[in-house]
């Protein structure tokens, strides 16, 4: 989860997209899965958050999005943080929407 927010932060740094719409996106997605999920995912989802607030994680993201900046001359690498936390969340939710799926196929098939 934490790998994907991180690059999606970088190709936001690289093309120097508008954060808000990351974020906005990212939330839309997770708030929507939110509605089909099953209540003991969402409680672990939306707790899993606290991973990119981690005392190795946050140095690593930020060294991250600082290169990124660096190395395409951008004004600034912020965000590259703020994307990452979203994914450990929709991560969590997409799994028990595969859990469910597949739990639904060997019903099928037996």
């Amino acid at each position: 989860g934490v790998g994907t927010g991180m690059v999606v932060g970088a190709t936001k740094i690289l093309f120097g997209a508008g954060l808000i719409w990351f974020i906005i996106m990212k939330y839309a997605v997770a708030l929507t899965l939110t509605a089909f999920t099953h209540e003991d995912f969402i409680n672990i989802a939306w707790d899993s958050a606290g991973v990119t607030t981690g005392p190795v994680t946050v140095p690593f993201v930020l060294s991250v999005g600082v290169g990124c900046s660096k190395a395409v001359k951008a004004s600034e690498g912020f965000g590259i943080l703020a994307c990452a936390s979203v994914w450990p969340i929709i991560t969590v939710l997409v799994m028990d929407g595969c859990r469910r799926v597949v739990k639904k196929y060997k019903e099928r098939q037996g």
